[in-house]
C-alpha cells in the first residue's frame, strides 16, 4: 500500500511539474506536443462532474473506460479484463486515430502543443541554424 501512495504522490508532483514548463498535465503532449490516446479525459470528467454528460463525450468518447476499470479493481474483479486486453487497446487507438484524423489541431483536447520541449528545441535548432546561415 505504501508504494502505492508514493507512486501516486510522485505521479501528482511529476504532472505539477510538467505542467509548469510545457502547459500541460500529460506527458506525451508535454515531450512531444502531439496528443496522447487519452487526452481529453481530464476535461471530460471536469464536464461529466459538471453534469454535462454531451460535452463529457465530446471531451473524450471513452471517457466512462477507466471509470469502469477503477470499479473493477475496488470489487476485485479486474482479471475480466485480461480477456478484454486487446479490444480496449482496439478501442482506444480507433478513437484516437479518428480524434486525429477529424479533431487536430483544431479542438481544445487534440490541439498541438507549441509549448512542448521537443518543439521547443527544434525551433531553437532552427533559429540557430537560421542565424548561422545569416552570417
Amino acid at each position: 500500500m505504501g508504494k502505492h501512495v508514493i507512486f501516486l504522490i510522485v505521479l501528482y508532483f511529476g504532472m505539477r511539474i510538467n505542467s509548469f514548463f510545457t502547459s500541460t498535465i500529460c506527458f506525451v503532449r508535454g515531450v512531444s506536443g502531439i496528443p496522447c490516446p487519452s487526452c481529453g479525459m481530464t476535461r471530460a470528467y471536469k464536464l461529466l462532474l459538471q453534469g454535462d454528460l454531451e460535452g463529457a463525450f465530446h471531451m473524450h468518447p471513452l471517457f466512462f473506460i477507466p471509470i469502469i476499470i477503477v470499479a473493477l479493481f475496488l470489487t476485485g474483479k479486474i482479471k475480466i479484463l485480461y480477456k478484454y486486453k486487446y479490444h480496449l487497446l482496439v478501442m482506444f487507438l480507433g478513437v484516437y486515430v479518428y480524434r486525429m484524423i477529424v479533431l487536430f489541431p483544431n479542438e481544445a483536447s487534440m490541439m498541438f502543443n507549441h509549448k512542448a520541449l521537443l518543439p521547443r528545441i527544434f525551433n531553437m535548432f532552427m533559429n540557430y541554424k537560421m542565424r548561422w546561415q545569416l552570417h
